[in-house]
């Protein structure tokens, strides 16, 4: 969610006019569904399995985010140093890769950050539960999901359903609070360097 988000923010950002437009018409109708409209819409285009369950999760809610990163590449392109590495023939690629998305990263680590802070716990645990009574059927349908429906069961089972997802939470938390630390030495170093 966050490689696409990226890739979209960026591009739209960084070449303007009429890619900027297109993108952001398809980010707004995007925006303009709701989300389980889109997410039920892509799961009957791709059908049933984990990973287009996976894929689906991923795709949607990038629209949102890659406005974030947008707003921030549209900053960073302005830059004296962006305008010399094109006055010196630097591709866009380069220029993408060495100037802007550096300087983009600070916002993609609060975003990441943020999409884990807001993932929705209290629904995958009313997954799993509702796994749980499906498991044999699915497993009988898709051999594929076996394997992970009994390692689901026996979790369940064992009641390490709640103890799991309780230390996901733990672990957001404290990935949210080193991804910041590192945003925040990502901007003193930025702003160290344009002092120079």
């Amino acid at each position: 969610s966050i490689l696409l988000a990226t890739i979209l923010g960026v591009t739209s950002g960084y070449f303007g006019g009429k890619v900027d437009v297109l993108v952001q018409r398809l980010v707004d109708a995007a925006m303009a569904f709701p989300t389980l409209v889109i997410l039920l819409s892509l799961m009957a285009v791709l059908g049933q399995g984990l990973l287009n369950v996976i894929l689906v999760l991923g795709i949607v809610p990038s629209a949102n985010r890659s406005r974030v990163i947008r707003s921030a590449t549209l900053a960073a392109k302005e830059n004296q140093y962006v305008e010399a590495a094109r006055a010196v023939g630097a591709s866009h690629l380069r220029i993408i890769l060495c100037y802007i998305l550096p300087n983009v990263m600070a916002p993609i680590i609060i975003v990441a950050v943020l999409s884990l802070a807001l993932a929705d716990v209290p629904t995958a645990r009313r997954a799993a539960d509702e796994q749980i009574a499906v498991s044999e059927p699915l497993a009988q349908r898709d051999p594929a999901n076996a394997a992970w429906a009994r390692r689901l069961m026996v979790a369940y089972r064992r009641g390490a359903s709640v103890a799991l997802f309780e230390e996901d939470e733990a672990a957001a938390v404290r990935l949210g609070g080193q991804a910041v630390a590192v945003a925040e030495k990502l901007a003193e170093r930025d702003a160290a360097n344009l002092d120079r």
